[in-house]
């Protein structure tokens, strides 16, 4: 899932040594900060616009099989052992332990398929949650 918006702030420092915590609408609206220290009347620069953009990290490729010659393989087109350690690292890195997590992992692999390894990731932590 990815964040719909999120909030900026911009913090102003007076010679005084106050720290003021503005949002971009007061910056735009206001543009005047009245230091409650010394008194002094700050003038804020006008902001017209700001560019904020996540990173994300990069999604793991899914492989498709063209034939099914490889032995124990399921629909995601991973044999078990790959899809064993890459679930389990990622659960491990959620803070899950790993022998639970392997045990979550083995069970949700042989009882269900999955067209993908998101849909099969969230079954898998939903295995582990639920214990």
């Amino acid at each position: 899932m990815k964040p719909h918006r999120c909030d900026v702030y911009f913090f102003y420092k007076c010679d005084c040594g106050a720290e003021y915590q503005q949002s971009i609408q007061e910056v735009k609206r206001i543009g005047k900060i009245l230091c409650t220290c010394c008194g002094r009347l700050l003038l804020l620069d006008k902001i017209i616009s700001v560019k904020v953009e996540p990173l994300y990290e990069n999604k793991l490729p899914i492989k498709l099989i063209k034939s099914p010659a490889k032995q124990n393989t399921n629909v995601i087109g991973m044999t078990l052992d790959e899809v064993l350690n890459v679930a389990q690292n990622s659960l491990f890195k959620l803070g899950y332990n790993k022998t639970e997590s392997r045990n979550c992992i083995t069970k949700i692999y042989n009882q269900n398929t999955y067209n993908n390894l998101t849909d099969f990731y969230q079954a898998c932590i939903k295995e582990c949650t639920s214990k």
